[in-house]
């Protein structure tokens, strides 16, 4: 290689930047994150490989480094101000750390990030990685600012050379689609977790065998389009069957008074709990015995679907695009119509009266996260796209 400012990647390690938004915020990681930083510190653990992982806004100060054990540099420059002046003060701290750090690829992951790292990148100094990871409805909406939004997107990412991965098939498709990316630029990497010694676990004690009522867990923000309603309404028409379980909700959002008083007035307000943001999920995952992900809108490849999978956990989720990745109806759960509580009343109910069932498909979600979606196959994949990208393949 010559003439691109990474004449050196032969005599060292090949240094990776990877750049979020943020990292966390009051003790728990969101998913695009909490996978950023896994990526990042199993390439770094990767002979022939440096990571270093910039965050734009400042450290949470409730959570800290959320167990991050690689090097982290926090630019404290992105703010919730409207306008061009948060892109233009986070790109210029950015510059500096590229400088500084001589990165041979920088890998963003969102767009606000995916923004700042076009902005920051000199012409040819570094290669740059976009990481799609959800299917924002922006991409598609016809207000002007929206438009604007996609235009400038557009712009700054042609400039910057950059070459596409996507999280799922969903992903990748919506994205070349509206963004108007050739299908061959993006490369299909598929969310992963890192495989904890805990799912190994010979299952739970649940439901009757706790001398308690099974438990229906589910996890993610309280907001429109993870529609929890669904959820609380298909477990309030269970009660109204005859079949009683309880619900807990992990997760915070704006929606929280909302959903309780629906709880008090469906009567199951005592059966109905609301946790807040969680920083360790996996109690969490040990003390349900189905897991639901009621989405309304297409999903990236949601970690929480996966971690229940390979706690051993059947599932119950909507037919969306994202879920439908991981979870084949009839295999390791059932995927139902987004927004219909009676179909997710039944499937549920299904699970609920059926030890066996919820085994069988338990560990049939096990092995599919085992066999496609762990942190050692995505960095591998990973470490292999840096080494064609820097070599011109």
């Amino acid at each position: 290689m010559t003439g691109d400012g990474n004449d050196g990647v032969n005599a060292g390690p090949v240094r990776v930047l990877y750049v979020v938004q943020r990292f966390g915020r009051a003790v728990a990681l969101s998913g695009s994150p909490r996978l950023i930083g896994n990526v990042a510190e199993g390439v770094g653990a990767v002979p022939g490989f440096a990571t270093l992982l910039c965050v734009l806004s400042g450290e949470d100060p409730v959570g800290g480094r959320h167990g991050y054990g690689g090097a982290v540099t926090y630019l404290s420059l992105w703010s919730d101000e409207r306008g061009p002046a948060r892109f233009v003060r986070s790109a210029r701290g950015l510059r500096r750390v590229i400088a500084e750090w001589k990165p041979h690829i920088v890998h963003s992951a969102l767009w606000p990030a995916d923004m700042v790292c076009a902005m920051a990148l000199p012409r040819g100094q570094a290669r740059h990685v976009v990481h799609i990871l959800d299917t924002r409805p922006w991409l598609e909406d016809s207000a002007w600012r929206n438009r604007l939004r996609r235009f400038n997107y557009k712009t700054l990412l042609a400039r910057s050379h950059a070459t596409f991965v996507a999280c799922s098939e969903g992903a990748r498709a919506y994205a070349g689609e509206h963004l108007r990316i050739d299908a061959s630029r993006i490369h299909l990497m598929p969310n992963a977790i890192p495989w904890l010694p805990e799912y190994e676990a010979a299952g739970r004690a649940v439901g009757a065998a706790r001398g308690d009522l099974p438990i229906v867990g589910a996890a993610g923000r309280l907001r429109p389009e993870k529609d929890h309603r669904t959820l609380i309404e298909a477990v309030a028409r269970l009660s109204d069957r005859g079949v009683k379980c309880r619900l807990q909700i992990a997760g915070g959002g704006s929606l929280l008074e909302e959903y309780k008083l629906l709880a008090r007035q469906r009567g199951i307000a005592d059966r109905v709990g609301f946790l807040g943001r969680l920083g360790d999920m996996t109690p969490f995952y040990r003390a349900i015995d189905v897991f639901a992900m009621p989405s309304r809108c297409a999903e990236g490849l949601p970690l929480a679907l996966l971690e229940a999978m390979a706690a051993g956990l059947p599932v119950v989720a909507t037919d969306v695009v994202g879920t439908r990745d991981a979870v084949t109806d009839g295999r390791e759960g059932f995927l139902v119509p987004p927004g219909d509580a009676d179909a997710m009343a039944d499937a549920l109910g299904c699970l609920l009266g059926d030890p066996g069932l919820r085994r069988r498909m338990g560990e049939a979600g096990r092995e599919t996260v085992r066999a496609r979606f762990t942190m050692k196959t995505l960095v591998q994949s990973m470490t292999v796209l840096y080494r064609q990208i820097l070599t011109g393949r």
